[in-house]
C-alpha cells in the first residue's frame, strides 16, 4: 500500500525552542510550453544536440529543441517505447513487446530490430554496446549488430527493473536490492536495499542517487559502496529524477520540477506542475544546458467510471482509452531562485492534539508510520536501532503538558513495537499542540544499508 504521509507544509522549519522561521518567497515558477499533446504513453524521452525524442505508442517522434514541427522518425509494432538512448551515429529504443531497435542517422532510415527482447527498458549506450534491463536481468547487445532479429514471441506488461550506467559499471535495481555490476552484468555488489517497484535512479562521478516512497525522499551512496545519505525530502509517489554536476532534478507526478543541491540539500521548485491530465501513471524528465523537457502519460477511459474487464473470456473487450499525454519544455533557470534549507530531520508523521488537551484527536498517525512503510523500518524501531524523536509543540508555554502529549505518543508506539523502542522528546515553542514523529537523517538512511 502506498500512502503519502506528510505534506511539505507540515515540516518543521524552526529551530528547537524558537518560533518557526518562514522560508523566503520563491520567484514565480517557470511555466512549461507544450510541444505535443494527445500522446500515447510518452514514457521514453531523450535529447541530443538538436532534437527532443519521445515515444507515442509504437511511434518514435521528435521535435527541434528550439521549437518547430513534430515529425515521426519511424514506427514499430510496440505497445509503447519504454526507453531511448542516443549515440553519435544512431538512436536506440526499447519497444514494449517488440524488442530493441536501432535507427541510424540517415534520412529515411528504417527502424531495425537488433534484439528480440520482450520488455527492454533503461537503455544506455557504452562504447560498442547497448545495455538494458529485460525480465529480471541486465543485458547487452552489440550496437552494430545486424537489424534482423525476430519479434519476441510473447510479453507481459509490468515493472521490469531499472538500470543506469556511468560508462564503467552498471547500477541496477533488482528484487529488493540496488547494486553495482560490471558491464557484462556479472559480479553484483549490493549498495542498498529497497522494496519499492517504481524506483528512479541516477548516477554521477561519485554517487548513485535514488528516490522512492519508502525512503520518503532522495538517498545516495558512494558508487564504490559506503554509508547511505538522506539528501532531501523532495520526493513523491511516481516521481523521477536526473542529475548534472551540481544539482539533482526531481519531477513529480504533477509535473513540477525541483532542484536539490548536491552540496547541502537546499531545494526549490523551478517549473510549475500544471500539465497533468487524468490518470497519470508515469512522468519522464530530460534536459540540456538550457531547457528541461517533460513528458506526462495521462490517459482516461472514454466511459466514465472504473472499467471492469473479464480476462477469463477469450477476446475480452478492453476499455476504450483517450490518450492525453503531453511533451513540454521549460527553461532551466536557477539564477535568482531562493532555495529552502534541507530540514534537519526526516518527518514520519504527525499526531494531532487540540491546544490544552492531552488526548489525541486521532492516534492512528502515532503507529501507522510503522505499517505504511517497509518492514525494515518497523524492525529497526522495534529493536532500538532507530531512535524516534518526538517534537512536541508548546503553543501555550506549558512545557509539562507538551511533554505529556509526547510521552503519550511514545507509549502508543511502545504498545505496538515493544519496550526496546528508543525515544527522544523535544519541545518546540510557539508551535501547535501537535507531536511530530522525526528520525535523524543518518540513522534513517542506514536502515536501507545492505
Amino acid at each position: 500500500m502506498l500512502v503519502a504521509l506528510l505534506s511539505c507544509a507540515e515540516r518543521r522549519t524552526g529551530e528547537k525552542g524558537k518560533d518557526p522561521v518562514p522560508v523566503a518567497d520563491v520567484p514565480a515558477y517557470a511555466s512549461a510550453e507544450v510541444i505535443a499533446k494527445d500522446i500515447q504513453n510518452p514514457i521514453g524521452l531523450a535529447v541530443d544536440d538538436t532534437y527532443v525524442y519521445w515515444g507515442d505508442g509504437g511511434a518514435l517522434r521528435r521535435a527541434p529543441k528550439k521549437g518547430g514541427p513534430v515529425a515521426e522518425v519511424c514506427r514499430v509494432e510496440a505497445a509503447r517505447i519504454e526507453s531511448i538512448a542516443i549515440a553519435p551515429d544512431a538512436i536506440y529504443f526499447g519497444g514494449m513487446g517488440a524488442g530493441v531497435f536501432r535507427r541510424r542517422n540517415q534520412q529515411g532510415a528504417p527502424c531495425e530490430r537488433i534484439a528480440s527482447e520482450s520488455n527492454p527498458t533503461s537503455l544506455a549506450v557504452v562504447g560498442g554496446n547497448v545495455h538494458y534491463w529485460n525480465d529480471g536481468s541486465a543485458r547487452s547487445v552489440l550496437r552494430d549488430r545486424p537489424g534482423d532479429a525476430p519479434a519476441p514471441s510473447m510479453w507481459q506488461a509490468g515493472y521490469t527493473g531499472a538500470l543506469v550506467t556511468d560508462g564503467t559499471s552498471l547500477f541496477v535495481h533488482q528484487g529488493q536490492e540496488i547494486g553495482r555490476t560490471s558491464l557484462d552484468g556479472k559480479d553484483f555488489a549490493p549498495l542498498a536495499r529497497t522494496g519499492h517497484l517504481g524506483l528512479a535512479m541516477a548516477v554521477d562521478d561519485t554517487h548513485l542517487y535514488w528516490g522512492d516512497d519508502l525512503v520518503e525522499g532522495v538517498l545516495r551512496v558512494p558508487k564504490t559502496g559506503g554509508p547511505l545519505e538522506w539528501v532531501s525530502p523532495v520526493w513523491s509517489i511516481g516521481a523521477t529524477l536526473a542529475v548534472d554536476k551540481e544539482w539533482i532534478f526531481v519531477m513529480d507526478i504533477d509535473d513540477g520540477v525541483f532542484a536539490i543541491s548536491k552540496t547541502d540539500g537546499r531545494s526549490a521548485q523551478l517549473v510549475a506542475g500544471d500539465l497533468t491530465g487524468m490518470g497519470t501513471n508515469n512522468v519522464s524528465l530530460a534536459f540540456d544546458a538550457e531547457q528541461f523537457f517533460l513528458a506526462d502519460d495521462s490517459s482516461r477511459n472514454k466511459t466514465p467510471g472504473i472499467a471492469v474487464v473479464d480476462l477469463s473470456k477469450p477476446n475480452a473487450e478492453l476499455p476504450d482509452l483517450v490518450w492525453e499525454g503531453v511533451v513540454a519544455r521549460a527553461p532551466k533557470r536557477l539564477d535568482g531562485v531562493t532555495f529552502a534549507p534541507r530540514p534537519a530531520a526526516v518527518v514520519a508523521g504527525t499526531v494531532y492534539f487540540s491546544s490544552g488537551s492531552d488526548q489525541a484527536q486521532d492516534w492512528a498517525n502515532a503507529t501507522n508510520f510503522t505499517r505504511w512503510r517497509d518492514q525494515r523500518l518497523t524492525d529497526a524501531v522495534k529493536a532500538g536501532r532507530l531512535p524516534v524523536v518526538l517534537v512536541a509543540g508548546v503553543p501555550d508555554r506549558d512545557q509539562a503538558a507538551a511533554r505529556r502529549r509526547a510521552e503519550g505518543v511514545a507509549q502508543k508506539i511502545r504498545d505496538e513495537l515493544g519496550a526496546a523502542a528508543v525515544f527522544d522528546i523535544e519541545t518546540l515553542a510557539g508551535a501547535s499542540a501537535n507531536v511530530e514523529i522525526h528520525f535523524a537523517p543518518s540513522a534513517y538512511a542506514a536502515v536501507w544499508a545492505p
